[in-house]
């Protein structure tokens, strides 16, 4: 009895465990990282530009025009994507063949690009392709003319072409001579001229020439074709005027950053130019959830061309982010990922959020972000079900919940447990960006190892809190810190113009190597003897940062001196100074607690511990310090001000 039910348990594990290898959430690509790390042009054949040229690295999925491509490269197991120019004659080659898949009719190019693709189903999502292309209409992958993804619990191919059927768009203008610009980039033709070699799609053509106005026309090139373009160009400093017999005025309207027909009066405009009688007529442009709407007068004249010139502006909305749990990473399509809940004011559309934390699955949603009004989008992580990491999922091992995590139930492998850790760490270094802290004000406390220095320093100071004495007192912007993928760099001041006052009322003598002294105080003959402690320390060791907690292990040189000022110098009888070196390493705790209330400028409280080692002249010190301070992000300004 006893058999039969392990061999139904082992069954069913395996039943389960095949079902659940085709996880579709493990066939989808959930978030692209950015390490600002250029990519050589040299490395691929298919984008325009010349060996010592590089691609710039992005953060998210960006708009492209028809002829732009993006790159997507997995790279130590991550994906990376890069934005460059297509270059056509890469399908003339017969070696390292190109072909062309055309994107499914349910998806866009924006969403394509989060599927990972295979050459053959598998149940391995890592072996996924390492190089893929996209533009708006196409896949591109080199070497194989089919290709497979998961989607719905199912898997689909796609046939791939060797040719795409390149067309020509011949442009011509009255007068001619004007600059072609065609999706934006200058195309170093002028009308007339053709234009060869352009894959099919949707192109912006726009036409500059001197002291005329700016003309910009849409047009859809297809498969093999030519296509002809002709514009009528207006100086900008004749009047122009309309010949012919009816009275009647030219309006000419802007093109509008999407596809949506303006209504004059009460008739939609199929054109940009359009024919009006004279007078006052009503334009309207409904710019939906993404733009102000327009609703306006404008004058038309009789016989002559009326320039309708409006700056289309971007509607915004508050989109807040709420994971469960709260210090799971929170990544906002082009914006930084972070920890915990976000809240920005993001112009109006359409956002992919993700949400990633460690021991859950990883969570991704594609929310709408709607004009003046707040979008809520609530990230619940599920945990995932095999706590025990055995490869059996737990409500069939009935591990950890009934017999326990690794008590009587399979044991993770430490090479998995190795593994995971240092992914772990590369993941946290490649993101951990430039970060630079500096301390505003604090408390020192010193404690000396040596007894025999502990009982001098004694007479020296009441043990009480007192001024800059870099011993029992008070700190002033002292210190500057570094961090950067992992390191931690800290130079640190130790402050010290009060100085400890020789406070009792007999006389001391000191004896050195050389010489004896004596240190009394006498207030009549205003000797009053001080020492003071200045010193320079500098530390190099690790950090890591978990939500808004940071934590630093460094070892450390301090450079000191132990200066006494106004003792007597028996031997040459006079008062003196002295200086003793007291130099030490040491070990640092350094802890942080940042106060997240703003982004660029994050203020912090720190705790730092320093444990004395290794040699030493005079004595070491335990050492404890705390303050306030204040940390810059560079990046995130940088990103800002592109933005």
């Amino acid at each position: 009895m006893n058999s039969a039910i392990r061999i139904f348990i082992l069954l069913t594990v395996f039943y389960l465990s095949t079902d659940a290898a085709y996880l579709e959430g493990d066939y989808i690509i959930t978030r692209f990282r950015s390490t600002s790390r250029d990519l050589p042009l040299k490395s691929f054949g298919l984008i325009k530009g010349g060996p010592e040229e590089h691609l710039q690295e992005l953060d998210s999925v960006q708009q492209i025009f028809c002829g732009q491509v993006i790159v997507r490269r997995k790279y130590d197991g991550e994906h990376r994507l890069y934005k460059g120019f297509l270059d056509t004659a890469a399908f003339n080659l017969k070696s390292n063949q190109y072909y062309a898949f055309q994107i499914p009719g349910w998806a866009r190019m924006s969403e394509m690009v989060h599927y990972r693709f295979f050459r053959a189903p598998t149940d391995k999502p890592g072996s996924d392709e390492e190089v893929v292309f996209f533009d708006d209409e196409r896949i591109y992958m080199r070497q194989f003319s089919r290709l497979y993804y998961f989607r719905n619990g199912n898997w689909f191919s796609l046939e791939g072409s060797t040719s795409l059927q390149p067309g020509t768009i011949k442009v011509t203008s009255e007068p001619q001579g004007a600059q072609v610009i065609i999706n934006g980039q200058v195309s170093g033709k002028v009308t007339p001229c053709d234009i060869e070699g352009l894959i099919p799609g949707t192109y912006v053509l726009e036409l500059f020439l001197a002291d005329h106005h700016f003309f910009r026309k849409t047009v859809r090139l297809f498969p093999g074709g030519s296509l002809s373009v002709s514009f009528e160009l207006f100086s900008d400093m004749d009047t122009v005027y309309i010949t012919g017999k009816a009275p009647h005025g030219s309006l000419i309207l802007p093109q509008p950053p999407f596809d949506n027909r303006y209504m004059v009066d009460t008739v939609f405009a199929d054109d940009h130019r359009v024919r009006l009688l004279p007078g006052e007529h009503r334009i309207r442009w409904n710019g939906g959830a993404l733009y102000k709407s327009l609703d306006t007068v404008v004058t038309v004249e009789e016989g002559k061309v009326t320039f309708f010139d409006y700056m289309f502006r971007r509607q915004y909305g508050v989109l807040r982010v709420a994971p469960d749990p709260e210090d799971a990473e929170v990544c906002i399509q082009n914006y930084n990922c972070r920890i915990g809940e976000q809240i920005l004011e993001v112009p109006t559309g359409r956002y992919n959020v993700s949400a990633f934390h460690y021991g859950f699955r990883n969570l991704r949603k594609e929310v709408i972000v709607l004009p003046d009004s707040i979008t809520n989008c609530e990230m619940d992580l599920v945990q995932i079900p095999d706590g025990d990491a055995d490869g059996f999922i737990d409500k069939v091992d009935r591990c950890p919940d009934i017999y326990g995590l690794h008590d009587g139930c399979p044991k993770q492998k430490l090479g998995d447990v190795i593994e995971g850790k240092k992914q772990d760490l590369h993941e946290y270094v490649k993101n951990d960006h430039f970060t630079a802290g500096f301390s505003l004000m604090g408390m020192i406390l010193r404690i000396p190892t040596r007894k025999q220095f502990a009982n001098f320093l004694s007479t020296f100071s009441s043990g009480k809190i007192g001024g800059v004495n870099n011993y029992r007192g008070l700190t002033f912007a002292n210190m500057a810190q570094f961090m950067y993928k992992g390191m931690f760099a800290s130079v640190e001041l130790g402050q010290w113009t009060a100085g400890l006052h020789y406070q009792r009322s007999d006389t001391m003598q000191l004896q050195t190597q050389s010489n004896n002294y004596i240190v009394y105080f006498d207030s009549l003959m205003e000797i009053e003897p001080v020492l003071f402690l200045p010193s320079t320390a500098v530390s190099l060791g690790f950090h890591y940062n978990w939500s808004w907690i940071n934590i630093v292990y460094s070892i450390g040189y301090q450079w000191e001196d132990i200066i006494l000022d106004q003792i007597y110098d028996v031997n040459k009888n006079e008062y003196a100074r002295i200086t003793f070196d007291n130099d030490w390493w040491f070990h640092q705790l350094y802890t942080e607690l940042d106060l997240h209330t703003g982004e660029f400028f994050i203020p912090s409280v720190y705790f730092k511990f320093k444990f004395p080692f290794g040699p030493f002249m005079r004595t070491r010190w335990h050492v404890l310090q705390a303050g306030f301070q204040i940390k810059l992000v560079p990046h995130i300004y940088k990103e800002r001000k592109k933005k």
